[in-house]
């Protein structure tokens, strides 16, 4: 990858070389003519443009080369998420058999968030579900990873991080029931099984985050809120993506589970 980068960009320190020569060529070529000495013929002005206009095709097709294969060696990507009612019907196959069907308990396991990782792109890629924020924190909570890339932090900015982002400790990797969950540990956590490979075209692990789990971390009334899911790659770079606000359902959905012959 390094490679082809780099000659590419030797190329086009070249062709840029040639195409300034040329030019000087044609600006001390117009101030000859200016003073009335012979400067060519038309053949020769012909020829010379037709060289700039290759040289310009060239360049152009080596940024298209370049963007295609980029394009061809990225990951991208995709987070979907969104609120849902997790609810269980238990049925009863002793009481169904007896009575025809129809009895079941109804097992609610409360409001969570879904999300789900996909890659788009043609290529794999590594990625790590970095927690959940208030979207009026993201701005912030960005400025500050963009310093950590950098190298340019304090442990006061990585303890902001998290008091602002809703993560777990097994979200970090951690089993114990003694555990870290300082600012540090979020940002360059222990476990490396936190990261995920994707490969094109595939879905990564489906979190599911619960109402009380969120809400605990960013207030009562979070899931009434506009949210970000935060991704991160090993290069500290930061994906979000919104979620919307929790709406309840105006509808109910009704099964008969009775058995009709």
């Amino acid at each position: 990858m390094k490679q082809i980068k780099h000659y590419v960009a030797t190329h086009w320190f070249c062709i840029n070389i040639v195409i300034l020569v040329g030019l000087f060529g044609v600006l001390i070529g117009a101030l000859i003519n200016a003073k009335g000495e012979e400067l060519g013929s038309w053949a020769d002005w012909i020829s010379g443009i037709g060289t700039v206009a290759a040289l310009f095709f060239a360049y152009s097709e080596i940024i298209n080369s370049r963007k295609q294969f980029e394009k061809e060696h990225e990951s991208k990507l995709q987070v979907y998420s969104s609120w849902k009612d997790s609810v269980k019907l238990e049925l009863n196959p002793k009481e169904s058999e007896n009575q025809g069907g129809g009895n079941a308990t109804i097992n609610s396991s409360g409001l969570e968030l879904h999300v789900v990782p996909v890659n788009t792109g043609l290529s794999g890629g590594v990625y790590r579900y970095f927690g959940i924020c208030k979207k009026k924190d993201f701005k912030k909570i960005s400025e500050i990873m963009f310093k950590i890339q950098h190298g340019n932090f304090s442990n006061e900015e990585s303890c902001k991080i998290i008091n602002l982002v809703c993560c777990s400790h097994e979200d970090l990797g951690e089993t114990s029931t003694d555990f870290d969950i300082s600012g540090m540990r979020l940002i360059f956590p222990d476990n490396n099984k936190v990261f995920q490979s994707i490969k094109p075209n595939n879905v990564g692990k489906i979190e599911n985050k619960s109402k009380k789990e969120i809400c605990n971390k960013l207030g009562e009334e979070a899931y009434k809120e506009s949210l970000v899911v935060l991704y991160t790659d090993p290069s500290l770079n930061l994906y979000s993506f919104d979620v919307k606000p929790y709406e309840e359902a105006k509808a109910t959905v009704t099964m008969n589970l009775s058995d009709e012959k």
